[in-house]
């Protein structure tokens, strides 16, 4: 099997079952997984899918580490400041960071022009919109 044809297969996997009451053990089979892959799985683009699979997930279970972890293994790939600055903007968030969500918001509301926040849950935006909300002292 192919480095490509392992993540896809693993992406697949997380798919079918990121409903499952059982996620953390889903998430840790994936990660067993993953580490049996060669290193070429670092420059493959379908990587990328599964690393921000994997970092919602991770949210979603409140273990930030993991989705630091993960969102790092997504941003491998992608070169536009916009992007990065949203991906680990909201991870900061979500593991209670806002000065450092503040400051990668403010990259990626730049960089794209506010397009990276379109589709995204709206509580990100108004964030960056109204950081001293969140950031009550």
């Amino acid at each position: 099997m192919t480095t490509n044809e392992k993540i896809l297969e693993l992406t697949n996997y997380l798919d079918n079952n990121s409903d499952s009451p059982e996620l953390t053990k889903v998430l840790e089979h994936i990660e067993s997984e993953w580490e049996k892959i060669d290193d070429e799985k670092y420059s493959d683009g379908d990587a990328s899918l599964l690393a921000s699979m994997m970092t919602d997930g991770y949210i979603s279970l409140k273990n930030f580490t993991k989705a630091y972890f993960w969102v790092d293994i997504y941003l491998q790939n992608v070169s536009f400041e916009g992007t990065i600055g949203f991906q680990r903007g909201r991870v900061d968030f979500e593991a209670g960071d806002y000065e450092s969500a503040l400051l990668n918001f403010k990259k990626a509301f730049t960089a794209s022009k506010g397009r990276e926040f379109e589709g995204e849950d709206p509580k990100y935006l108004d964030f960056y919109r109204n950081p001293e909300m969140y950031m009550k002292k």
